[in-house]
């Protein structure tokens, strides 16, 4: 019988199999991104703003859609939750370049379980 972190284990593993191969079809420049707020802008927003003055980014460098508080969908932290589910969005992004706090220019991705 599988224990418990075995059985987990496993289970982000296929997991992970899965969405390697579905992502083989939709290339993302970056790694596909669950993140928990998209702002399409123009606007800067005060969350955009708090974020990329605490990165050093200048708002000149901020390109929209801005995603906020991202998690990579292929490679998660043992920390995060696989399922990108609403509110959550499922993006792929051209910069995520800060551990997934602040990512620019995103535009939606499919879903892993849309298997298209």
């Amino acid at each position: 019988m599988l224990s418990r972190s075995a059985l987990s284990a496993f289970v982000v593993a296929t997991l992970s199999l899965a969405a390697n191969a579905q992502y083989e079809q939709y290339p993302c420049p970056s790694i596909p991104l669950c993140c928990e707020t998209v702002v399409d802008g123009p606007s800067i927003t005060p969350s955009v703003t708090n974020l990329t003055t605490a990165l050093n980014i200048s708002s000149a460098d901020v390109v929209f859609p801005v995603g906020i508080s991202c998690v990579p969908i292929m490679d998660p932290p043992s920390t995060a939750i696989l399922v990108c589910s609403s509110p959550e969005q499922q993006v792929c992004c051209e910069t995520n370049n800060w551990d997934g706090e602040i990512a620019f220019g995103c535009s939606s991705d499919p879903p892993v379980s849309e298997g298209k």
